[in-house]
């Protein structure tokens, strides 16, 4: 009976293990930090479509060239939308990490870009949560945000 209830036991999740309490805390930040990318991006997506004139706007006033913002004004927030539905399935998870990782670092490089002066005009924040922010702290607030999934 023993080596029947370990056989069981093993790999088959038939019997619970015990967890870690480091493990419990290392699942649990990950899915604090699931749900903060959860709400980021289901929140800057929706705010976008909710006010997209103002969103519109906005986006024109950045220094992309018309070609490009005429793709990217409508694609950003079903990306966003996208990104933040991805975790819903699990089987999609990866999927949504990695989504995430690609908006934040494009984003980081972006606001990067013009806080070390790459253009020749600084644009407007001008939307969602980092409206009342500088550049430089939108700046500081994303790698810090990275680090801190990166260690779990």
């Amino acid at each position: 009976m023993k080596n029947t209830i370990l056989l069981l036991g093993e790999n088959t999740g038939l019997i619970p293990q015990p967890i870690s309490k480091a493990e419990k805390r290392r699942m649990i930040t990950l899915e604090a930090m699931t749900c903060l990318l959860v709400l980021l991006w289901l929140y800057t997506g929706l705010d976008k479509l909710v006010d997209y004139k103002s969103y519109w706007h906005s986006m024109y006033l950045q220094i992309f060239p018309r070609s490009v913002l005429k793709i990217m004004v409508p694609a950003v927030p079903i990306v966003e939308l996208g990104a933040g539905l991805l975790f819903f399935r699990p089987k999609w998870r990866e999927y949504a990490y990695v989504s995430s990782l690609l908006l934040l670092v494009s984003f980081t490089i972006y606001v990067a870009l013009i806080y070390f002066g790459y253009f020749p005009k600084r644009p407007c924040a001008c939307a969602g949560l980092f409206e009342k922010m500088s550049w430089g702290s939108t700046l500081l607030s994303i790698p810090v945000c990275l680090l801190l999934r990166s260690r779990h």
